[in-house]
């Protein structure tokens, strides 16, 4: 979270919440962060080869080699949607009937629509014509105009978008699939090319990592540039961009 404005007698407090929606993939990051952390101390510290430690080690190369358990990439994308939703602050108003606080920027949006993303929450929290925010749309709005892709000038993407045969093998794939036939919603993300970003999967009166989600349109004039929490918890139609219909995903 960002928070601007939190000084006594200053401006109001004004709070950005950071989410990632594609669950799969916030997983499959995580898991190869604990991976590559483990595989340094093992090597650091360079344990013998029958050791728990080494078992561990050699585990994380297998994960990082693209072969993880389904059981486990489940456990992680369920793990994932609980720090998004219970420990973030835009959710905890709506049990209670109440207006949601704050700005929720999503990592998505940062990835295929920066420029529009960075400026809105700059302006939100009355920064965009500061001279270092200003410098940086500037310096983003040149990139925009030259083509080229947020995804290769910036750290948003450190993995491919299209896990299936580069962060995952195809039999890893393959394996969460089959495991997973009834959550459509965590194999849609599994399968998505690009950094579509979803509302979090709901199910059962609630939200759940075996519910169904919609993938979310591009940001625009009608959505003011802006999400909603109500349109990620699924309680909300998103707005239409370019036409598009909201619907589920169920592949």
């Amino acid at each position: 979270a960002i928070a601007r404005g939190a000084t006594i007698g200053g401006p109001p407090l004004r709070t950005v919440w950071l989410c990632r929606t594609n669950l799969i993939k916030m997983a499959m990051s995580d898991l190869r962060r604990l991976a590559k952390r483990r595989l340094r101390a093992a090597t650091a510290s360079g344990p013998p080869l029958d050791s728990p430690a080494a078992s561990s080690s050699l585990d994380s190369s297998s994960l990082l080699n693209g072969t993880v358990a389904p059981a486990a990439l489940l456990a992680k994308a369920a793990e994932a949607l609980s720090r998004q939703t219970v420990l973030h602050g835009p959710w905890a108003s709506l049990g209670a009937g109440g207006r949601p606080s704050g700005m929720v920027l999503l990592y998505e949006d940062l990835q295929r629509q920066r420029l529009l993303a960075l400026r809105s929450v700059l302006t939100y929290l009355g920064v965009a014509s500061e001279p270092g925010p200003a410098r940086e749309l500037e310096k983003q709005a040149a990139l925009e105009a030259r083509g080229e892709d947020a995804a290769t000038t910036t750290h948003w993407a450190k993995a491919p978008e299209a896990l299936c045969g580069t962060s995952l093998s195809l039999a890893a794939c393959d394996a969460f699939e089959a495991e997973s036939a009834a959550r459509s919603c965590l194999r849609a993300q599994l399968r998505s090319p690009a950094p579509v970003p979803f509302s979090f999967p709901r199910g059962g009166g609630g939200l759940s990592a075996s519910g169904w989600c919609t993938a979310l349109p591009l940001l625009d004039e009608s959505s003011c540039h802006s999400r909603s929490p109500l349109e990620l918890l699924g309680l909300a139609r998103p707005a239409a961009s370019g036409g598009g219909a909201r619907r589920r995903s169920t592949t």
